[in-house]
């Protein structure tokens, strides 16, 4: 507080007595009337440690308090000049006016600041007094870091007073307080109570424990498919080769839907795509469909036969095990595959056996009248693709991609009735 300093010297100076002068600035700042919210001062004089909140009183204050006692002195203006900058620096919203005030604040901080030359160090070079302060040279980049970041609300040396406070002050009581060892024992201090701390946060993380897992599945277990098959050896004609290149993808690895169906010899793969591809829009929509729209086929699947797609050997899913009896909704991780070349037989398929969730369990039984199979259904693995939504596009404008898995049904006979 450099101008709550001068101003004490000051009127020393003028009243050639500081019990006299301090007396009338104490009496001063007891006269300013009681305000809720104001933190009023009956010994100005003795404060030597200045918060956030005497800082504020004291600037509210001031110049009532000071003007009868410096009259027409140019240390008046530069109390005035140093009062404005703090009040509209505290502005939460800035505009060209306030930001010319701010800069006409400054202006007149510098033009009377050499009403306290008496009471400024000397400058080596020349013999003159300096006011070569840090904060001083600070407040000349204000206006421009406003006009860059936005209001100065919120930024303050209050972070650094509270680390001073937790960091430095409570350490140094532990110390021997000799002059060349404290700050190093300060430092020593810090260190251990940093590793402690994240210690503390080691230990805490292997401690705590989720009851279940079931809320965090879809954001923790995510099914994802493997790298995709290089199916280069596929023909592939000179304009359909140009086409992928047009579009951004690798021949090594993507195929229009018709050549893939053709190829492994799959008659309903179009027709699956298709609406596979409008199921996933929906989604992506957030609009709900009945299960019969679910199912209900396109008349006309041909709009994804151009429709491009790669091929994966494997999907991790995931399930339900149970062997953990403090969480039965543990979920594990299980390769499911459906890849060509099995063992090296260039005729074979691998393609796994799974479970299927047709529809909710809810409403599984009353649908399909399986109520203990709740919904699930076998089914054999027979592509495992993405495909290359040429219809639709992400934020970034890049093609929207969906992953999914054509499967097979394995249907009960005789409507699941086990046979006698």
């Amino acid at each position: 507080m450099d101008v709550v300093r001068w101003i004490k010297d000051l009127l020393t100076e003028i009243s050639l007595s500081q019990a006299e002068a301090m007396e009338s600035l104490d009496r001063r700042f007891r006269e300013v009337p009681l305000f809720t919210g104001v933190r009023h001062f009956s010994n100005f004089s003795n404060i030597t440690q200045w918060g956030g909140d005497e800082q504020k009183a004291f600037v509210r204050q001031l110049i009532p308090a000071v003007a009868p006692l410096l009259g027409s002195h140019p240390a008046l203006q530069y109390a005035r000049a140093v009062v404005d900058f703090v009040l509209i620096a505290q502005y939460t919203t800035h505009d060209d006016e306030t930001l010319r005030y701010m800069d006409q604040a400054i202006f007149r901080i510098d033009c009377f600041k050499w009403a306290f030359a008496n009471y400024r160090p000397l400058n080596k070079k020349d013999g003159q007094p300096h006011f070569n302060i840090p904060k001083l040279h600070s407040i000349t980049h204000f206006v421009d870091q406003i006009r860059l970041f936005g209001s100065a609300v919120g930024i303050d040396s209050a972070h650094f007073e509270a680390a001073h406070k937790y960091l430095v002050k409570a350490f140094f009581d532990r110390t021997n307080k000799r002059k060349n060892e404290f700050e190093q024992q300060i430092l020593l201090h810090n260190t251990r109570l940093t590793n402690l701390l994240a210690m503390r946060d080691v230990l805490n993380y292997r401690t705590s424990k989720r009851v279940t897992q079931a809320e965090n599945d879809i954001t923790v277990k995510v099914t994802k498919s493997s790298r995709p098959l290089d199916i280069s050896g596929w023909r592939l004609s000179p304009r359909e080769r140009c086409r992928l290149r047009d579009v951004g993808l690798s021949t090594k690895y993507w195929r229009e839907a018709y050549l893939v169906a053709l190829h492994l010899d799959i008659p309903d793969l179009i027709d699956a795509l298709a609406v596979f591809v409008r199921e996933c829009r929906t989604k992506g929509n957030n609009v709900s469909m009945t299960h019969s729209e679910l199912d209900r086929r396109d008349s006309d699947p041909s709009w994804v036969s151009s429709y491009y797609i790669s091929v994966h050997p494997s999907i991790t899913c995931w399930k339900r095990k149970a062997k953990n009896p403090k969480d039965v909704e543990e979920l594990s991780s299980e390769l499911v595959c459906c890849s060509p070349n099995w063992q090296g037989k260039p005729s074979d398929w691998r393609r796994d056996c799974i479970f299927v969730q047709e529809h909710e369990k809810s409403s599984a039984g009353c649908q399909r009248g399986l109520s203990v199979m709740e919904g699930k259904m076998v089914g054999q693995l027979q592509l495992i693709l993405t495909v290359v939504d040429s219809g639709r596009r992400d934020g970034s404008g890049n093609y929207v991609k969906y992953t999914g898995a054509l499967v097979e049904l394995l249907r009960f006979r005789n409507s699941g009735v086990v046979n006698h």
